[in-house]
């Protein structure tokens, strides 16, 4: 279920900066363009600030209608470009590989204790809450939602650094 999903796109990220070294990672091919390592710096920022969102949406009445919102399209697509809210802004400080995996690691690690500690009338909710903040392209989602758009914004972004991996100097 959300479990492979989240574990699979992540393993494709890590996959996707194994091997770089610390100046590819931190390589940005204009001064206003993120690297790969603040790509990867956003995704964990955009997962902590979801993660955070499960249980205050959770906390509000079940009476939300979900509505059909195409997440799996509209999320990887990257023929739109978005801004990313500011305070989803990553660093300007070069990260190490070994931060970067670090950092992923442990925003995987809260977002599923956030899912383990769930029961199973919270799992019934998912559908029925949706936290009081709408997402800035979307709007208003359900909790569940919130939940199935963290590996698809994982998948949006591992585009982008395929993308920032072939425009490497040579």
């Amino acid at each position: 279920m959300q479990r492979d999903l989240l574990e699979s796109t992540r393993a494709e990220l890590l996959a996707q900066i194994a091997g770089l070294s610390e100046e590819q990672l931190n390589w940005k091919p204009t001064p206003s363009s993120w690297s790969i390592a603040q790509v990867v710096e956003h995704i964990a920022m955009a997962e902590d600030s979801i993660a955070r969102l499960i249980p205050i949406g959770l906390a509000q009445p079940p009476t939300y209608t979900e509505r059909e919102l195409g997440l799996d399209q509209s999320i990887p697509d990257r023929s739109t470009k978005l801004q990313a809210p500011a305070r989803l802004d990553p660093s300007q400080v070069a990260m190490s590989p070994a931060q970067l995996v670090s950092l992923l690691i442990q925003c995987r690690a809260r977002t599923i204790a956030i899912l383990d500690s769930m029961t199973d009338s919270d799992s019934d909710r998912l559908s029925k809450t949706s936290p009081p903040h709408p997402h800035q392209l979307l709007g208003p989602m359900s909790t569940r939602q919130w939940i199935d758009a963290i590996p698809l914004h994982e998948r949006r972004h591992i585009k982008q650094i395929v993308e920032l991996k072939e425009g490497f100097p040579s």
